[in-house]
């Protein structure tokens, strides 16, 4: 819009000076002409009104039009043709919003520290994700803790946990979208003693945006948590 008024005022300009020009040239040739003195100032366009090339003025003129064009950028730039990258637009869940983030940095340790961090329902130090009065929907946020549930079998003791969990399935695809998925539990060198079933819910188009829920938990004490991973 704001070229077209530019370009607007030009050739109006142009017919301003109609009347009192002393250009020999038609219309269309001394539109050029003054777009010539606007646009590239010390053009010489006026010396190509006197020439004896054989060539016609109009072609003259437009041809210095163009050579001025192509040494500068101005109100004439070609509109690009690229189209913009498309806005993806999505509805959070409420769920996401009440998710409460696990941060601690200890989730992140999938070596086997034996870390004992306790908390509510702590079984010999270890945490407890399992417990029916633990956390509804819980997340992973942080660079301590990561960003999702690790996905690679972690050793013993790991993560705070005398038994640590850990799930190789895929996460849901589409957001909103609520996937049950199989967590398992870690005991001495067996990476899948047992499963546990857990649902998933992506929050937004990052596919690392992971919310989880445990389907079935323990009413007494326990020592079982989940581990975290970084987002790559």
């Amino acid at each position: 819009m704001e070229r077209n008024i530019i370009l607007l005022a030009v050739l109006t300009l142009c017919f301003i000076h109609l009347i009192d020009t002393q250009i020999p040239a038609s219309g269309q040739e001394l539109i050029i002409y003054r777009l010539i003195e606007s646009l590239c100032p010390g053009s010489e366009a006026e010396a190509l009104t006197e020439s004896s090339d054989g060539a016609s003025l109009y072609s003259r003129l437009l041809n210095k039009l163009v050579e001025c064009r192509q040494n500068q950028s101005g109100i004439f730039d070609p509109v690009t043709t690229q189209k913009p990258e498309p806005v993806t637009l999505y509805k959070t869940p409420k769920e996401c919003l009440t998710a409460t983030s696990f941060t601690e940095s200890w989730r992140f340790d999938r070596a086997g520290q034996n870390h004992t961090p306790g908390g509510a329902h702590s079984s010999g130090g270890y945490a407890c994700d399992m417990n029916t009065d633990s956390l509804d929907w819980f997340r992973f946020s942080s660079k301590g803790s990561g960003s999702r549930m690790l996905n690679v079998c972690p050793e013993k003791y790991s993560c705070g946990a005398a038994i640590p969990f850990w799930s190789d399935e895929t996460a849901p695809s589409k957001v909103g979208e609520l996937k049950a998925i199989h967590t398992y539990a870690v005991r001495g060198s067996n990476c899948k003693s047992y499963t546990k079933i857990v649902y998933a819910m992506r929050c937004s188009p990052d596919e690392n945006d992971i919310i989880y829920k445990v389907r079935d938990r323990y009413s007494g004490l326990c020592g079982a948590a989940f581990c975290a991973m970084k987002a790559k």
